[in-house]
């Protein structure tokens, strides 16, 4: 096998993570029961404030999420019913291990949404660098190359 270039490891490694780039789909997503239940929640999560903002398109793709299609789709994302008060979650899961890795809670608004708290896994069992650092590179990255939009700051 020949040696790759710091590009070629670098595109390989992310599409390890990411996978290949969604078609967010047209409907949401909403789980089956069978899907429900492959999901793990979190085991050990951290939580901590971003100040992100959302869109009413990029809310919409939140809500919408990616369901899993093929092998090469490494996510799966989808949203609970909103609260009455407008509250609801997004959970970003592995599609291969079900592992809940990342959940962000939203605040709907008649602009869009805000988070009001984002969490994370930290068991090292279930993904190697449990970091916020790291969530927050993942979720902005999963939210441009399967979501298909870009998250501000």
């Amino acid at each position: 096998m020949p040696d790759l270039t710091p590009d070629e490891l670098a595109a390989l490694a992310h599409w390890a993570t990411h996978g290949r780039p969604g078609t967010p789909p047209v409907e949401q997503y909403i789980p089956d029961a069978d899907e429900l239940a492959r999901v793990q929640l979190m085991v050990a999560p951290a939580t901590a404030a971003w100040a992100d903002r959302f869109d009413l398109a990029q809310t919409a793709a939140l809500l919408r999420g990616f369901p899993r299609g093929e092998m090469e789709d490494k996510w799966i994302v989808f949203a609970d019913d909103p609260a009455p008060s407008g509250s609801t979650a997004v959970h970003f899961v592995r599609s291969w291990t079900g592992a809940e890795i990342i959940r962000i809670d939203l605040q709907l608004t008649d602009k869009g949404s805000h988070t009001t708290l984002a969490s994370w896994e930290t068991d090292a069992e279930r993904i190697k660098n449990p970091t916020e650092e790291f969530a927050r590179t993942t979720f902005v990255e999963a939210c441009r190359w399967v979501l298909r939009f870009e998250v501000a700051g």
